[in-house]
């Protein structure tokens, strides 16, 4: 019975950890760019996401670490939320420049947002 109860826990640890790299992913096409936005649930919900990247479009210009961690501010999501935030420039299979934009409770979930980036790229070339 002991053993039981001990693998249902180790089942429980390993579910939860798979949950905490749980990264979403979402964009947007303008006039001033492409913007690819990689986030886990915890750290914003979708319309937050979709509202940092209309905020991101009327910026107009390439995204800093300063002006997305001014956007999360005016939107109300903790700073303590975000850890690390990483902007990279990416290039679509068409030639467009783009942003990706990850932000990360810890800097360690970083090869995971950027696979959810190079995914939503592979979603991108598709249309």
């Amino acid at each position: 019975m002991k053993s039981v109860v001990q693998a249902i826990a180790v089942g429980f640890v390993f579910a939860a950890s798979l949950s905490a790299f749980s990264i979403n992913y979402n964009s947007s096409k303008s006039n001033s760019g492409n913007f690819a936005l990689s986030y886990p649930d915890e750290v914003l919900a979708q319309a937050q996401a979709a509202a940092v990247l209309a905020e991101l479009d009327k910026a107009g210009n390439a995204p800093t670490e300063a002006v997305v961690r001014e956007i999360l501010t005016k939107l109300g999501v903790p700073a303590s939320r975000v850890k690390t935030i990483r902007v990279i420039g990416i290039t679509s299979g068409g030639g467009s420049k783009g942003y990706g934009i990850m932000l990360l409770e810890d800097s360690a979930d970083e090869a995971t947002a950027r696979a959810s980036l190079q995914r939503a790229l592979a979603i991108q070339k598709a249309r």
